[in-house]
Order: structure tokens, then sequence, then C-alpha cells
């Protein structure tokens, strides 16, 4: 399922709910607004609510604003003209929401919409083959691979396309990434990091996230630099003057 943001000004920010619902520090706890839920799940189909999950409601700089993350359709973004249908799909569902929520919450009965994502948030779409597939037992047991460079906290969140439900497993340990899933065997001169890198269904629905692109990002860049500077392919990096590096760059590996 693809899913666009968007921010509300108007909020009232100060109220319990909406209090409990921004501050995502319940460890263990999928920090969604169960309060609106319920009540959106029970007006669904009085009202023709779009799909949705959560709704997740996150902070911003400003006093009176959220930002909204609750839309959801089915969507292929390798297929631009289905990618465009679902991108039309959900701007109009923003607006409805945003709609529902004014009509029918007292802390939303000033809102407004302020900000639409420029484009809708696409969770997964291809990724390499690489020379070690991350699976979800490795994960999910924080196994420390000889090459490990990076981490992964998120929980394993993966949502469905059709109703409002998700599948959450918390992690008890983050996991660790192994360089060799940033490499794929038959391209000797390659190295991906971000939402392309090697693992399975369910390890990849943590990963995805942007820390842990910005962590396998970081171990690209470095093993990229030291093998320019080696004269060796990115198969042939040392992996250890890459870890000491990473760790002097105040890397979490």
């Amino acid at each position: 399922p693809l899913s666009t943001y968007f921010i509300l000004g108007g909020v009232d920010t100060d109220s319990p709910m909406i209090i409990d619902a921004m501050h995502h520090n319940k460890q263990g706890q999928n920090c969604h607004c169960i309060a609106v839920r319920e009540k959106l799940l029970a007006m669904k189909e009085a009202l023709g609510i779009p799909e949705f999950g959560g709704p997740w409601f996150c902070t911003t700089l400003r006093p009176g604003e959220v930002t909204v993350n609750m839309t959801r359709t089915a969507g292929n973004a390798i297929d631009n003209r289905n990618f465009t249908a679902a991108e039309c799909r959900l701007r109009e569902d923003v607006f409805k929401i945003a709609r529902i929520f004014k009509e029918n919450f007292e802390e939303f009965k000033n809102s407004y919409v302020t900000t639409v994502a420029v484009h809708a948030g696409i969770r997964e779409t291809r990724r390499i083959k690489g020379v070690h597939t991350i699976t979800a037992e490795e994960y999910v047991n924080a196994y420390k691979y000889p090459d490990s460079i990076s981490r992964g906290a998120h929980p394993i969140d993966i949502h469905v396309a059709a109703g409002a439900e998700q599948s959450v497993t918390f992690l008890k340990k983050a996991a660790y990434v192994p360089y060799r899933a940033l490499i794929a065997e038959d391209f000797p001169n390659l190295l991906v990091a971000g939402r392309c890198i090697s693992a399975d269904k369910t390890s990849f629905a943590s990963l995805r996230v942007q820390a842990s692109c910005m962590g396998v990002g970081q171990a690209a860049g470095v093993a990229a630099a030291q093998c320019i500077k080696a004269g060796v392919t990115v198969q042939k990096a040392d992996i250890d003057n890459l870890i000491e590096e990473l760790k002097k760059l105040g890397a979490i590996i």
C-alpha cells in the first residue's frame, strides 16, 4: 500500500487525546490514536470513509499542527500509470479525511490542510538479490554477521492494502545489517543503499524506514570511498577497515 502524508493546522494539540497520540514514546506499543481509529471504523461504511491505517499523529515545530499518517491504497510504484492513478486517489482521500476529522472530532473542529506530501510514500518496490539476503529469522533474533555495518531498530511493520489492519512486531534487540546485503554478485562495482538492499519481505518491513536507510547509506558511502582509494571492487572491500572508520564517524553498528 502507498500512503500520502499530510499536515493539519488548527488542531487542539493541547487536548489529552492529541497529546497522548502525538508522543510516540511508549516502547513496544503501536502509537496510533485508538480513540479516533475506533470512531472512524464505526462510521466507515455510513460516511464512506476511504481505506486508512492508524491514524498516527506526530508533532511539528509549530503548535496547533499535526502530521497525519493514515491514507492507504494499493499501488504499483514501478508502473507509472498505476502509480499516477494511486496518487490521484490518495490526494482526494486526504481532503475527504480532513473533512471527516473536522466534522466529527472536537479536537479538529477548527482544522485545515496546510501541507500535502509532494508524492505518495512508497513502502516497497524493487530490491536487489544480494550476496546475502537478510532473513526474518536473522533479523528478529539480532544475528550479528561478521560484516555487520549498520543496525535496524524499527518494528517490523507490514501494512495491508485494503482494510485498516497492520501487522507489527517489536524487536527485543536492534537488528544487524551485513555489508553483503548491499552488493549484487554480478555487478562488481555497484553498491546499493536504502530500500533496495537485499532483504526478505519481513525484515524489509523494518529496514525500509529512514533511519535504517541513513545507516546503510553511510556505510555504502564510506565503503565506496575506501574501495576507490584502494583500487579494488566493492566485493573486495576491507570490512575491518570499513567498520573501524564507521565507528570513528559515530555510526552505531
